[in-house]
């Protein structure tokens, strides 16, 4: 397909359906060079600027580097990115992921309350990060979640953080923590949430919300309106990028 392509190209260098064809298979195969190369060849030929879509390559960069063991190359990708979309939150986890793995606690400080600040409904993706750094959360990550679902009160925020409490520490300690922030489900979803993390075994209610649980859709892109149960930054349907949005209520 892409020898196809390319010979459209080397007739028409400017054929755009041909060039959005090209950079959807090299995104498939996740060769992001390639696939920036030709965003912007894109942005030439339409005179336009994808800087939020460049964002989200460079994350994917950011991240194919960690993986790879090049944290510096994943910091440089993640700030690049950054700096092209402040909201993009996939690059801001790569950042503050490498600034724990690296004891900066200071700076991961600093790097989770700006997303907050730009990526506040993504936020819960990160709570698991910041749990698992024992010293940090013991030094910053409570008091900082804490602080963050005082002044919000967003409950997907405070169900994210409990997950990570009971699965750690157990569900009494999951309950615990309900108790002393006075926790209170504003929703349906919530409720089942809840449920399905502090409820007691043999309670009816809460084995229902545990199945539901296991297979309750957790994301819907706001471009094709699918749904889907792990967050992917790029729509499995339409494909666009940061188009998938937390779900905050079931349908009925």
């Amino acid at each position: 397909a892409l020898r196809q392509y390319q010979q459209a190209l080397n007739l028409q260098p400017d054929h755009t359906g041909a060039l959005e064809a090209c950079l959807r298979i090299r995104e498939q195969s996740r060769e992001w060079v390639e696939a920036e190369e030709l965003l912007s060849r894109l942005e030439q030929v339409r005179g336009d600027s994808y800087s939020s879509h460049r964002a989200y390559l460079l994350a994917e960069m950011a991240c194919q580097s960690r993986d790879g063991g090049d944290t510096d190359a994943a910091v440089e990708h993640a700030r690049r990115a950054l700096q092209l979309d402040p909201s993009c939150a996939p690059a801001r986890l790569v950042e503050i992921g490498v600034l724990l793995e690296r004891r900066d606690f200071a700076g991961a400080e600093v790097s989770v309350r700006e997303y907050w600040r730009y990526s506040a409904e993504h936020f819960p993706l990160l709570v698991s990060l910041m749990v698992e750094q024992k010293d940090f959360y013991d030094a910053h990550g409570h008091a900082l979640l804490e602080s963050l679902w005082r002044e919000s009160g967003d409950s997907e925020l405070f169900l994210a953080w409990l997950e990570q409490v009971v699965r750690r520490q157990g569900v009494d300690e999951g309950r615990k923590m309900c108790g002393a922030l006075a926790y209170q489900p504003d929703s349906l979803r919530s409720s089942l949430r809840l449920a399905a993390l502090t409820g007691s075994e043999d309670d009816p209610h809460s084995r229902f919300a545990r199945r539901w649980r296991k297979q309750a859709k957790n994301y819907a892109c706001e471009a094709c309106g699918v749904e889907v149960v792990e967050m992917r930054w790029q729509c499995p349907q339409c494909h666009a990028w940061g188009s998938m949005h937390p779900k905050r209520e079931e349908k009925i």
